[in-house]
């Protein structure tokens, strides 16, 4: 998103690829149920605002998370 708001251009292409990713972000963090409201607010609003980087640094985190709690 932020390359679009400096170029001034949108190619189709990538917005329907950030619609998609933010979908995917979202229908992940449905099933997330210890999640606080702001935290899932934050991951879809950083996966908006940087697109494929932010959709990748969700997953890593969410694995660590999901890992993390199969522990305890």
């Amino acid at each position: 998103m932020v390359v679009f708001v400096l170029t001034g251009q949108v190619p189709p292409i990538l917005a329907i690829a950030l619609l998609i990713v933010v979908y995917l972000t979202g229908l992940e963090l449905w099933h997330e149920d210890d999640l606080e409201f702001l935290w899932k607010a934050f991951w879809v609003l950083f996966v908006f605002l940087g697109h494929v980087f932010g959709y990748a640094l969700f997953r890593a985190w969410l694995a660590l998370h999901r890992r993390g709690r199969a522990s305890t």
